[in-house]
Order: structure tokens, then C-alpha cells, then sequence
């Protein structure tokens, strides 16, 4: 990487409990998306373990929530890890570049 990533990465996290490391990391190579973030939270805070997967979906067979639900919620997750991910490739072609 060149110096002014490398740089970026040095600074230490601020003290933030709400933020976790993952979102601390993106927010600081700039691949930090809070909706996606959010709605992610909100996926999993609608995930019941009584109901196997999404309350409002009780119409659904078991086996279908359970799976329909893992991955709405892995699927808004990846996103994050790709935009992630594509950063550092980013970082590594500007160097390259250079």
C-alpha cells in the first residue's frame, strides 16, 4: 500500500462501544455504508428463534423462514465485506499504479 493508506490505518479507532470494529475499519478506508449497516440490524432483530427465521413470515413453512432468512440477512452483510474488500484491492492497484 502507499504511505497515505498506510497512514489512514495507523490513526487509532476513536473510543466508540456503538461502533463496532468491523464498521470502525470500513468507516476508515471509506467503504462504510451506516443504511446497509442498519438495515442489517434491523434483518436480525426481526429473526426469532421461536419462529425460526422472520416472525412476520409465519405463513411460510419452517425450513423456508429459516433459509429465506439467513440469507436476506448474509446478503446485506456481503455487501459490506465486498465494498470492503474492493477497497483494499483498490489500495493495492493505486500502489501498483505507482
Amino acid at each position: 500500500m502507499r504511505h497515505e493508506e498506510l497512514n489512514l490505518l495507523k490513526e487509532p479507532y476513536e473510543d466508540n462501544e456503538q461502533i463496532n470494529r468491523q464498521q470502525r475499519f470500513d468507516s476508515r478506508i471509506g467503504s462504510d455504508i451506516p443504511a446497509a449497516t442498519a438495515l442489517a440490524a434491523a434483518i436480525l432483530n426481526d429473526l426469532e428463534p421461536t419462529n425460526f427465521g422472520v416472525y412476520w413470515w409465519g405463513d411460510l413453512p419452517k425450513q423456508e423462514r429459516i433459509l429465506i432468512g439467513d440469507y436476506l440477512y448474509q446478503s446485506i452483510v456481503g455487501i459490506a465485506v465486498n465494498l470492503s474488500e474492493a477497497r483494499l484491492h483498490l489500495f493495492e492497484w493505486l500502489h501498483a499504479v505507482e
